[in-house]
């Protein structure tokens, strides 16, 4: 304010007027003299830093409360110490049990290990644990049991997901007649085509791949609830079966233009498919709520920021994993397919039935480079989660 003043008295006859002139067109004190007043404020050795001002905001996370699991534990020793082996007993039974893990030694369930097929898997007198125990203890061996248990047995709980050993993700398995598919209809969400064929760019006849939606899964307890952490996640395969050659191509491309409308998307209609019941439905062992969200009193209003600095670099959308400097298009040549492709499927479904602000798409230098001073938006990967039951 200082150097207003002096402006205003430049030389001893105005100082001895005392008189300011002021035009109330241009110099009227409205909202509009504030980045007038700041750059006053500004010191000329230093920035200056104003904190944003205080507003609400709701949080959705990516964590998916547990709500109900079955009442008990069973364990037994185990007679097999492999998948495989184990596998090939249950089968020659001519039944094929789910939802149970081998773990030191032991083999887990929730279903009864004394009659049930899961029998032949035991090695010696089956024991029955109260869930509580196991889901409250504070051993983190029984706590990496009872997660893999939990992992395990929501993994089987739906017929029309497969898992992926090499991948580490359950996918959602080809229809009977390669048709597309969709899924995971309800708040926030429209559902999604959880699979379909792509066409070859060369031969639109002909189909490229198949895209498969899928999910990894981790389960962890905050705060004393049990939570199923959801992490989108994609599969290609050439027939519905047999993994696409270019698979990682494939998933290195999508990952490129993955932003965070398509995993907020992806995330709610996991969500919904993972909570979805009927009459024809049976009641699964473990059971989920809402996504968790959580209200926070701080956060920076996107009005508050200006333009990106004139020489912002641009960002980066190279992804050294594969392909090296590879272009995006060029990756994309050698499965024979587009970027429009592959957008499709991150757009698909999106609750507002177009793309939102920040949706998803190709976008040239100096688009980048006029968006690097904004906020990035939140993933979905928030940790923080809602405590109580």
């Amino acid at each position: 304010m200082v150097d207003g003043v002096k402006a205003a008295f430049p030389d001893a006859v105005s100082r001895a007027k005392r008189v300011v002139h002021i035009d109330k067109h241009t110099q009227r004190f409205d909202r509009d003299a504030a980045q007038a007043l700041l750059h006053l404020a500004v010191p000329r050795t230093a920035g200056l830093y104003l904190r944003p001002a205080p507003i609400t905001e709701v949080l959705t996370t990516n964590l998916l409360p547990v709500t109900e699991m079955p009442p008990t534990v069973h364990l037994a020793p185990a007679a097999f110490t492999d998948y495989r082996a184990a596998g090939a007993a249950l089968d020659a039974q001519g039944q094929r049990a789910s939802g149970w893990i081998l773990r030191d030694g032991l083999v887990l369930s929730f279903h009864s290990l004394r009659d049930s097929p899961l029998r032949v898997l035991c090695a010696g007198d089956p024991e029955r644990h109260e869930t509580v125990e196991w889901a409250d203890s504070d051993d983190l061996d029984t706590l990496h049991r009872f997660a893999d248990l939990l992992s395990r047995t929501v993994q089987s709980s739906y017929p029309d997901l497969r898992w992926h050993k090499d991948r580490k993700h359950m996918h959602f398995r080809a229809t009977s007649r390669l048709g597309p598919r969709k899924a995971g209809k309800g708040p926030g969400s429209r559902g999604r085509t959880v699979f379909g064929p792509h066409a070859s760019k060369s031969d639109p006849q002909r189909v490229g791949f198949y895209h498969h939606a899928a999910l990894r899964t981790r389960f962890r307890r905050l705060g004393g609830v049990w939570y199923c952490q959801l992490e989108p996640d994609y599969c290609f395969t050439t027939d519905g079966h047999t993994e696409h050659r270019y698979a990682d191509r494939l998933l290195a491309g999508i990952k490129r233009l993955d932003r965070h409308p398509a995993v907020r998307g992806w995330t709610r209609a996991w969500a919904n498919y993972l909570n979805h019941a009927d009459l024809f439905t049976e009641p699964r062992p473990v059971q989920f709520g809402e996504l968790a969200t959580m209200t926070v009193d701080r956060g920076i209003d996107d009005r508050c920021w200006g333009p990106a600095p004139s020489g912002a670099a641009p960002e980066d959308d190279q992804d050294p994993s594969v392909g090296g400097q590879e272009s995006l298009d060029t990756v994309l040549a050698a499965v024979d397919t587009d970027t429009r492709d592959l957008l499709s499927l991150l757009q698909d479904g999106d609750s507002d039935g177009e793309p939102g602000p920040g949706a998803p798409r190709r976008r040239s230098p100096g688009d980048k480079a006029r968006s690097a001073g904004r906020r990035t938006s939140r993933r979905a990967g928030t940790n923080s989660a809602r405590r109580g039951r």
